[in-house]
């Protein structure tokens, strides 16, 4: 099966385009990367959609940098705090 981008000028290939799904502790490990390179206020839209090209879910993405602010484990990743 074959589709179109959204400009018609590039075809698609449906079956290759899909992608496996990422699993949690797969983006927790991204989302620490992601952390200590850049800060946990430093994550912004276009680190996310990255990220989601590579396979991760938003839902776990989300999840993820939620553990990372409010788990007591993870203090030390948190800047003033």
């Amino acid at each position: 099966m074959v589709l179109y981008s959204h400009r018609g000028d590039k075809p698609i290939n449906y079956l290759g385009a899909m992608k496996m799904k990422k699993t949690y502790m797969e983006t927790r490990k991204a989302i620490k990367e992601l952390v200590l390179t850049v800060g946990l206020n430093g994550i912004y839209n276009y680190h996310l959609n990255e990220l989601n090209e590579k396979g991760h879910s938003y839902m776990n993405m989300q999840n993820a940098i939620s553990y990372f602010k409010f788990s007591p484990a993870t203090a030390k990743y948190r800047m003033g705090g």
